[in-house]
């Protein structure tokens, strides 16, 4: 079937060509007319959809890949890899809640609890004594094609979360509200995070199922409760090329 030519725009103050290429594509994916898989019409195909020259093309499909959007394969083309997932961390929220708004379908692959002593790093973050024991969530949370984020988070004991994993599996704030009574949306506030770019070690490839020595995102994160007490103190790992962060800031923000 022939493709409609797109104009784009030649104004003065337009974006540059390549850019607006770049984003009609993205915008193809993010509406999901490209999926995970999918191979993208060639260079040529664009340039003629578009009546501009190779090069112009060739950037805006350079920048996608760079940004982690597509992979040019030898022999097959330039495939679709998937949708990058941006957390708004302005506010305490469900990671679910964040990805759903996005169209991303988020489940929980791998859940571990079990009651750890703290270390030095734990007791000082949750305000308690080293050697005092707390609870420890790992979970790995995924799209269906690909693991987004490892995270291991710490509460003190008498938060009296449960223990039985299975209930973990969903999304662990309203595993809190419904077991505990403590409404996240209400009553759990952002406290600080902090974000450090790292290498993947073979554990952490493993869990993200990415390749030893890719960036990874770590994030060191706590909330707060009404009291202002550290409600949980979180480490979080993202695949860098999988996941990026945005902060708002409000008129009123101090």
């Amino acid at each position: 079937m022939q493709k409609q030519n797109i104009k784009l725009d030649n104004s003065p103050n337009a974006l540059p060509l390549y850019l607006q290429i770049k984003n009609y594509i993205l915008n193809q994916i993010t509406e999901k007319k490209y999926n995970v898989g999918d191979i993208l019409p060639s260079e040529l195909d664009f340039q003629k959809q578009f009546n501009v020259s190779r090069i112009t093309v060739r950037n805006a499909i350079s920048e996608l890949v760079m940004e982690g959007y597509l992979e040019r394969t030898r022999g097959k083309g330039t495939v679709v890899l998937y949708r990058k997932a941006t957390e708004n961390i302005s506010h305490a929220n469900s990671f679910s809640s964040e990805m759903a708004q996005q169209g991303l379908e988020i489940h929980t692959s791998f859940v571990s609890v079990s009651n750890i002593r703290a270390n030095s790093m734990i007791a000082e973050n949750l305000g308690i004594q080293p050697d005092d024991f707390v609870v420890n969530i790992q979970r790995i949370r995924s799209t269906k094609e690909y693991p987004i984020a490892y995270t291991e988070s710490y509460f003190t004991l008498d938060r009296n979360l449960p223990v039985d994993k299975e209930l973990y599996y969903g999304s662990l704030y309203e595993t809190i509200k419904e077991y505990c009574g403590i409404n996240w949306k209400t009553e759990i506030f952002r406290h600080s995070d902090t974000f450090t770019a790292i290498l993947a070690d073979s554990n952490l490839a493993n869990k993200l199922q990415i390749n030893s020595g890719m960036p990874v995102l770590k994030r060191i994160s706590k909330t707060q409760d009404r009291d202002g007490r550290i409600f949980e103190f979180a480490i979080c790992y993202y695949p860098g090329d999988k996941y990026s962060c945005s902060v708002a800031f409000g008129e009123n923000l101090k």
